[in-house]
C-alpha cells in the first residue's frame, strides 16, 4: 500500500511511515494521550525536521529559552548564535553573558557563565561583554566607546588566559589592565534575552499549526492544492515567513486580555476560519507567552467545512483539554489557576 506524505507529497510504501509525528513537538513537553499523526509524515521528512527546524525550536528560539523554567532538559546546549542571554542592567555583574540551563532537583533553572571578555565603557563605567569566539576588533571596541586597556576575563580554565591574551594581542588589543571577577549566584538576578525569529523558527511554529490542522481533519483535506504554499514553506523554506506567521498578537485567553494576567503557563492553539471565510487561521501560544497567528491557507476555494476548535496543553497535569471558543474569545481552561 502506498501513502502520500502531507509534506513532501511523495507516494511511499506504508513501511516508510514507521515514525509518529507529534502535533506539538516533544521538545515542548510530553502529554497524556498526546496528539500524534500516524502514517501522515514519511520517515524522511520526520528525520529532516528532527535534525533541522525542530532542533532549532528547542534550542535556539524564544520557546527554547523558556523550556528550562519548566524543567525541560535538552540533548545539547543552547544555540548561542541564535539565543543571547545577559544579566540585565542595574545589577551586580550586569552585562555578563550566560546560558540558562535546567537544574537537577530544582524548580528554577541555573545560569551558566560563558567564557567571555568584558570592556569598560569610558562614559558610563559599565562593562560590555563579548564571547571569546566572537572577539571584536580594536576599531570596533573604540567605536563603541570602550576602553581596550580596561577589561576583565571570565574563563572556566585558567590555562586559557594566556591563549586568550595571545589572540587579543594579534587583534591589537594588548596589553591590558586585568581585573579578577568572581561569579556570584543570586536567586534574584534578572536576565534579558535576544532570540531570533526568522524563517527557520517560523517553519517549526507553522509545522505545529499544520500538524494540528491535520489532526483535526484528514489526509485528503490537507493534500489539497490550497495548502501547497504553507506546505512548501515548512518543508523547503520557500517564501517569506512574514506571509505565513505574524507575532505579537494579544493573549488568546479572554481573562489574560481583560485582566492583564497569565492564567496558564501551558501551550494554547486554536484553528478557525477568517471573518470572510476564505482563509484558515491558527493561533499558537507556546507557554502562553508569545502569541502567533499562522495562515495555513490564504484563499481556500474548495468545499467549505466547519473549523472551530482549540486546545490547552497543561504542562503541570500533562492533560490536553478543549478550549471553549476557538474564535478568540477563549474561556479559562478547566482547573486552571490565575498566575500572578
Amino acid at each position: 500500500m502506498f501513502l502520500t506524505c502531507i509534506y513532501c507529497l511523495k507516494r511511499r510504501r506504508e513501511t516508510s511511515y514507521s515514525k509518529r509525528e507529534h502535533v506539538v513537538h516533544q521538545c515542548l513537553g510530553r502529554f497524556k494521550q498526546n496528539f500524534v499523526l500516524h502514517e501522515m509524515v514519511c520517515d524522511s521528512c520526520n528525520q529532516y525536521f528532527g535534525d533541522g527546524i525542530d532542533l532549532v525550536l528547542g534550542r535556539g528560539s524564544l520557546e527554547g529559552f523558556i523550556r528550562p523554567w519548566h524543567g525541560m532538559k535538552s540533548d545539547g546546549k543552547p544555540l548561542r548564535k541564535r539565543l543571547k542571554t545577559r544579566v540585565a542592567s542595574g545589577q551586580k555583574m550586569s552585562g555578563l553573558i550566560v546560558s540558562i540551563l535546567p537544574a537537577k532537583g530544582k524548580d528554577e533553572p541555573v545560569a551558566d557563565l560563558m567564557d567571555q571578555i568584558c570592556f569598560k565603557n569610558k562614559t558610563s563605567g559599565q562593562y560590555e561583554c563579548f564571547e571569546l569566539e566572537k572577539l571584536p576588533s580594536k576599531e570596533e571596541i573604540m567605536s563603541r566607546g570602550l576602553d581596550p586597556k580596561e577589561a576583565y576575563l571570565t574563563v572556566e580554565d585558567e590555562k586559557e588566559v594566556k591563549k586568550v591574551q595571545r589572540r587579543l594581542k594579534k587583534l591589537g588589543l594588548g596589553p591590558m589592565k586585568w581585573e579578577s571577577k568572581e561569579w556570584v549566584g543570586d536567586d534574584r538576578l534578572v536576565f534579558e534575552t535576544e532570540a531570533v525569529l526568522d524563517a527557520i523558527v517560523a517553519r517549526a511554529l507553522c509545522k505545529i499549526a499544520f500538524n494540528y490542522l491535520v489532526f483535526n481533519t484528514e489526509r485528503d483535506f490537507v493534500l489539497r492544492e490550497g495548502f501547497n504554499d504553507i506546505r512548501r514553506f515548512i518543508r523547503h523554506g520557500e517564501g517569506d515567513f512574514r506571509k505565513f506567521l505574524r507575532p505579537n498578537l494579544p493573549p488568546l485567553l479572554i481573562e489574560d486580555r481583560q485582566l492583564n494576567i497569565q492564567t496558564t503557563r501551558g501551550h494554547l492553539i486554536t484553528l478557525t476560519w477568517s471573518d470572510k471565510g476564505n482563509r484558515i487561521i491558527s493561533r499558537l501560544s507556546p507557554f502562553n507567552q508569545q502569541t502567533y497567528e499562522i495562515v495555513l491557507c490564504s484563499n481556500f476555494s474548495d468545499l467549505w467545512r466547519p473549523l472551530r476548535i482549540g486546545h490547552h496543553f497543561d504542562l503541570e497535569t500533562k492533560e490536553i483539554t478543549k478550549l471553549g471558543d476557538a474564535a478568540g474569545l477563549i474561556v479559562l481552561p478547566p482547573g486552571s489557576q490565575i498566575l500572578r
